[in-house]
């Protein structure tokens, strides 16, 4: 994924040196490989132009008047761990899937960079809640409005957009029931910008 954002400190650095009879100008930009650019000082007017013109790119990126790309590494999907939700009849089953998770099930993660122990928290709550309320999940499940069995490719997107709902309560610090959680979510106007899956599908806000 490749976002833009406005630069700042740190996204950009800029080096000049000078030879005999050379001068060197180094420019390193978030997202890019470092740049070398070399000219005899005979060059004159061309050179002093070119650097200009870098001195200014670089003012404008490391002052925020200038947007620099970022990219982020994809993240592997986990279906595997979906599937098994899905089959999960009890909270010990549902945590089981939780400790499988690499990513996207985890809240915590410890580990060593550069010989160095680290520890951190991801700020969602969702994955959490999930492991600390998996009885509720399970019970969620067995209620009248969880969508069936069927194999529609529909009815996953219903299931996954029900259970969604069901999570939206649960990883409140104030947690509200799952059927509560539902009916409020479900009677929840949708803006124009909406992205679920059903006002993309249909092309418009739902309803619904």
């Amino acid at each position: 994924m490749a976002q833009k954002i406005p630069g700042g400190s740190g996204t950009a650095m800029f080096v000049k040196t000078a030879g005999q009879d050379r001068d060197t100008l180094q420019i390193l930009r978030s997202g890019e490989k470092l740049r070398r650019i070399s000219a005899h000082k005979a060059m004159g007017e061309e050179w002093r132009e070119r650097v200009r013109q870098e001195e200014e790119e670089f003012d404008a990126i490391s002052t925020g008047r200038k947007t620099v790309t970022v990219e982020a590494p994809p993240i592997m999907g986990e279906p595997h761990l979906w599937e098994a939700l899905k089959k999960a009849n009890n909270a010990a089953q549902v945590r089981r899937i939780c400790r499988r998770s690499k990513y996207w099930l985890k809240w915590e993660f410890e580990g060593e960079i550069n010989g160095k122990h680290f520890y951190s928290r991801v700020p969602s709550y969702c994955p959490k809640a999930l492991y600390d309320k998996a009885e509720k999940f399970c019970e969620a499940k067995l209620s009248d409005r969880y969508p069936g069995s069927s194999e529609r490719p529909s009815s996953d997107d219903k299931r996954i957009e029900y259970l969604a709902r069901v999570m939206a309560g649960l990883s409140l610090k104030s947690p509200i029931a799952p059927a509560t959680a539902v009916d409020v979510l479900r009677k929840m106007k949708h803006t124009e910008q909406c992205l679920c899956w059903r006002c993309i599908a249909v092309g418009k806000p739902s309803k619904r």
